[in-house]
């Protein structure tokens, strides 16, 4: 984990950046735990992961082979946030996720080899 303090002032507010590398359970429950906490009202959280899919459920991986689909494994529902409007979009669907009305463009993107397609 690194943080870093931004140079970017949301009106009254200087927003510092904390960064998760690695989006596992650990790292998941770590960022749940901010969001819960408030942390975002002032800090700007982007985490990274090695995996083109959202944290999921490594513990009852097995039960994908039961049934079990690939939603009911992940971790919450993987999405955008801008802490200068509290704003959080669902990535999947562009769906404000307090306000179902308004939605922002998606699109569909690939990663080939180390490159990320859009």
């Amino acid at each position: 984990m690194n943080t870093a303090e931004t140079r970017v002032s949301y009106g009254e507010v200087v927003t510092k950046s904390l960064v998760v590398v690695g989006n596992g359970m650990v790292g998941q429950k770590l960022l749940e735990s901010a969001v819960a906490s408030g942390l975002t009202d002032t800090w700007q959280i982007v985490a990274f992961g090695e995996e083109c899919r959202p944290a999921y459920d490594r513990v009852h991986l097995s039960a994908y082979f039961d049934g079990c689909t690939e939603d009911q494994l992940r971790f919450g529902v993987p999405k955008i946030s801008s802490p200068a409007h509290k704003q959080a979009f669902d990535l999947r669907s562009g769906v404000r996720l307090d306000d179902p009305t308004v939605r922002i463009p998606v699109y569909p993107v690939r990663a080939v080899e180390k490159t990320v397609q859009v």
